[in-house]
Formats: C-alpha cells, sequence, structure tokens
C-alpha cells in the first residue's frame, strides 16, 4: 500500500473460489494503484476498489469476478488483521429471505479487519457455557482483538502476519465523510499485490 506492506496467508483448502479468485485478479494487475475507499477509524479498512467510492458499475457486479458464492468456515474467525472479502449481491425471493437461506455473493473488493474495543460486557458474551472449542475462539478475539460481530458473516480468506503498524496506519488515518462513506482525507491506495508461495 502506499503506507507500507502487508503480508497475509491466504486459506484455499477452506476458500477455494474465493482465493482463486483473489489470486487471478492479482496476478492479473487487477489491483494495481486500487483504492481504499473505506475507513471505520481503528475498526476495519476497504479497499481494492477502482475508484475513490469503492462502488461497481452494473457490468461491473455482473461479471463472474463479482459472484464468488460466499464461503464461511468454522476454522476462520474475524481476529485483527482477517482478510475478507466484501459482499457484492443477494439473490432470494420472499421464501429465501424468510428462511434466511438467500444466496450471498462477494468479489474483488476486500476488507480488512482491525479492531473493536472489547468491553466488559462483550468479554463475557464470548464466553460459551460447555463449548471448550467456542471459548478459545473467544480468548483469541480478547486476546488479539477483532470483530465478534463479523463471524459466520463474511468470508474470510486470509489473514495478516506482517505489518499489523500499516494496518493502524490505514485505520487510524483521518476520514471524511459520514456512515458507510467514511473515506481517507488523503488518498490511500493498494499500490499492487503479490502472490507468493511459502517456502
Amino acid at each position: 500500500t502506499s503506507l507500507g506492506d502487508l503480508t497475509f496467508v491466504l486459506y484455499p483448502e477452506q476458500c477455494p473460489e474465493t482465493v482463486a479468485n483473489f489470486c487471478k485478479l492479482a496476478e492479473a494487475g487487477y489491483y494495481n494503484d486500487t483504492y481504499v475507499f473505506h475507513v471505520e477509524p481503528q475498526i476495519f479498512f476497504s479497499g481494492g476498489g477502482k475508484n475513490p467510492e469503492g462502488t461497481l458499475s452494473e457490468s461491473e457486479a455482473a461479471s463472474a469476478q463479482e459472484r464468488i458464492p460466499q464461503e464461511l468456515s468454522p476454522k476462520l474467525w474475524p481476529l485483527r488483521g482477517a482478510l475478507c472479502a466484501l459482499e457484492t449481491k443477494t439473490e432470494g425471493g420472499f421464501w429465501k429471505t424468510l428462511t434466511k437461506t438467500r444466496d450471498h455473493f462477494t468479489g474483488s473488493r476486500f476488507l480488512v479487519v482491525d479492531t473493536v474495543e472489547m468491553t466488559e460486557e462483550m468479554k463475557t458474551g464470548l464466553h460459551v457455557e460447555d463449548n471448550e472449542a467456542l471459548n478459545r475462539v473467544g480468548e483469541a478475539l480478547i486476546e488479539k482483538g477483532g470483530i465478534p460481530n463479523y463471524a459466520q458473516q463474511l468470508t474470510i480468506f486470509g489473514q495478516l502476519q506482517d505489518g499489523f503498524e500499516v494496518l493502524d496506519a490505514i485505520t487510524d488515518a483521518k476520514v471524511t465523510g459520514e456512515g458507510e462513506s467514511k473515506k481517507p482525507a488523503e488518498e490511500i491506495r493498494i499500490t499492487s499485490i503479490e502472490i507468493t508461495k511459502a517456502p
């Protein structure tokens, strides 16, 4: 990024279509000089937009790269530094809405989790009686930070390994606008994304 490097590990076993789409776009240079288009101060940033607003044209939204089925894994959680695919579209009629089985699609744009403030009430809520596995997740969220409300709501397909100071620099940036229109007051760019293989 224009504020420094971020290094992530990706999870193709849990999110094969999402990772394949991301890697294909990155290797084609799609992300070169794209925008960080939304910053929720100290909480997250969204990037990979071709314009400063991060919007998609009708034809872009209908393209195959923006119609990747949402992939939720019980092994992946929204810890600080989680790399998540942003939703592009939700489809389904009345019955699917009623039964909460609508089809969710993601695409090229992504969100990187920083953290919410972990209040005592939230910490208590992260403890699940007689569920050791979920309690380990809760303890990790309390210790490392993250956004508990995103659990099993967003496709998480990577985790930050190096560059937490850059994550903080981006989410600490001064913003303009309100609500979902908050964006950096000074442009922050994704200069490029390089895909490498672990040795």
